[in-house]
């Protein structure tokens, strides 16, 4: 189970990156949504799991400007949505 802890990001396309508490996802498995943080910018999510694999639809997202870290934030966004 997916728990309702905060999932800290700790890879991108395998490589590791470190951004702290500022990048997490948290589930909640009673409604199939699934929020967090972005570096920056906070979103949500549905989500379906199947087996191993996780499924995201619906992302929001704010839209805020922060300053030397949208490169990562949109990174990070970018992979969510895949």
């Amino acid at each position: 189970m997916l728990g309702e802890s905060n999932w800290k990001l700790v890879a991108i396309e395998q490589k590791p990156v470190n951004f702290g508490d500022r990048a997490f996802l948290k589930f909640d498995e009673k409604k199939n949504k699934v929020s967090g943080k972005a570096v920056c910018n906070s979103f949500s999510s549905d989500y379906e799991m199947s087996g191993q694999k996780i499924t995201f639809s619906g992302i929001i997202s704010t839209k805020m400007y922060c300053e030397g870290i949208m490169d990562d934030e949109n990174q990070i966004i970018t992979q969510f949505q895949k």
